[in-house]
């Protein structure tokens, strides 16, 4: 899902040690 691609690269390029980017980031690969 692009949508869900584009929402992950959004926290990844915002901060890759933030919290809610690996929270996001495990809720997407959970989908």
């Amino acid at each position: 899902n692009s949508f869900q691609i584009s929402l992950l690269e959004i926290y990844y390029k915002g901060d890759k040690e933030n919290e809610d980017y690996n929270r996001i980031k495990k809720f997407l690969i959970n989908i």
